[in-house]
């Protein structure tokens, strides 16, 4: 007999088994640690992978192939060549945990980013986004109707100083001139269209001179729209100034968004902003027209939203007040409208100016408001949140009724 047997006869007799040249302490009867097992403290950081043998008994034959193992301590997923299902980290959803990445026959392989959907994959534009960066929409199409004067206009230099490029959509001549302006003002390209936002046409031949140009399109700006040519009662409203409100107003709202979709779809990236009115809201004596055309932007806009979300494209709107653009500033001077009355009427006591709108338009289309959608976002210094209306809407009867 060798000299390991002796070894191992003088192991037992001492309360030990020895295995492979490792000193096992075997547990006494009663499961708690002998004095000889205390004080042998050079294995103690080998014999945490020991089992405990039942008490009275041998030390089991896991624990002897445990101890063996010792200087095998690989991770599990190298050991089996891949992620072992036993310990793969869990996500929330019971899951593997998605890192982006996932192993192919034991091979990190980097998993693509983007969106599976009917047209394929669509791969989502991950940008750090940089709130106080001097160009947040560096890069980006803007397509702006109605760009010619007043809020569009002011919307469009906030836009182009923002680091957008630009595209100007109006039934105005001077447009072109314009657009000139724009782009020497701000070193950037303004593309001008000039067309009708109504006719379907002009404006699919538009977008794709936009599409062939620029390829993209990210920010859209409803704004095109005309005024109350008379104030009448609903029973004394023509019928072509209804349909040539809801044309203009409701309409090209969805012609544009209905062209503008697809090109966002395809970069993953949308931004939609559709300009309502406070008769989206309140009801005004004279503007029923004009009123339900701005009503309709409204539901628009919501549905929109709720298309457009899975696809990164946002839809809100934004409900200017009072403003002094230079059709307004036409009819105070005409008389027709009365400036104090309204500034009065409104809680901040003044009439708001294009650039107060432009701002809100601006910050709704920029990257960082990508969880704002589906929203009615007011400009109007706070006329629709003050209950007394002082419009006269007719005569006050003398008797009260009861009920």
């Amino acid at each position: 007999m060798g000299a390991g047997g002796g070894v191992r006869r003088r192991a037992r007799r001492r309360g030990r088994t020895v295995r492979g040249g490792l000193r096992l302490h075997r547990a006494p009867v009663g499961g708690t640690e002998g004095p000889r097992s205390r004080g042998n403290r050079r294995h103690a950081g080998r014999r945490r992978h020991v089992r405990r043998a039942r008490p009275g008994g041998p030390a089991g034959a896991d624990a002897a192939r445990t101890a063996d193992r010792r200087h095998l301590r690989v991770p599990a997923r190298r050991r089996a060549g891949g992620v072992a299902a036993d310990r793969v980290r869990r996500g929330r959803d019971g899951g593997p945990r998605d890192r982006g990445r996932h192993r192919r026959g034991g091979r990190r392989v980097r998993r693509p980013r983007g969106r599976e959907t009917a047209e394929g994959t669509v791969r989502s534009e991950r940008r750090p986004v940089v709130i106080d960066a001097p160009e947040p929409l560096a890069g980006r199409v803007a397509v702006v109707t109605g760009g010619a004067d007043g809020i569009g206009l002011a919307t469009a230099e906030r836009l182009a100083a923002a680091g957008a490029t630009l595209v100007l959509v109006d039934v105005d001549p001077a447009l072109p001139d314009i657009a000139t302006t724009l782009a020497d003002r701000h070193a950037r390209a303004v593309l001008p269209i000039t067309a009708d936002v109504a006719d379907d046409t002009a404006m699919a031949d538009g977008f794709a001179r936009v599409d062939a140009e620029f390829g993209r399109v990210d920010v859209l700006v409803n704004n095109a729209g005309i005024m109350t040519p008379h104030l009448v009662p609903v029973h004394e409203v023509a019928l072509p100034d209804f349909d040539a409100m809801l044309r203009v107003h409701l309409r090209g709202a969805f012609v544009c968004a209905r062209l503008a979709v697809p090109l966002m779809r395809r970069g993953a990236f949308g931004r939609i902003v559709n300009l309502t009115s406070v008769l989206g809201t309140l009801g005004l004596p004279g503007r029923s027209a004009y009123a339900v055309a701005k009503t309709g932007v409204i539901g628009l806009t919501r549905s929109l939203a709720v298309e457009g979300g899975r696809y990164g494209i946002t839809a809100n709107a934004v409900l200017p007040g009072w403003i002094l653009t230079g059709r307004l500033r036409a009819r105070l001077a005409a008389g027709t409208l009365d400036h104090d009355r309204y500034a009065e009427r409104t809680p901040v006591g003044r009439w708001g100016d294009p650039a107060d709108v432009a701002r809100m338009i601006t910050f709704l289309a920029l990257p960082a408001s990508g969880f704002l959608t589906g929203g009615v976002f007011p400009v109007d210094g706070g006329y629709c949140v003050r209950g007394d209306a002082d419009e006269d809407i007719g005569p006050v009867h003398d008797r009260q009724e009861v009920g």
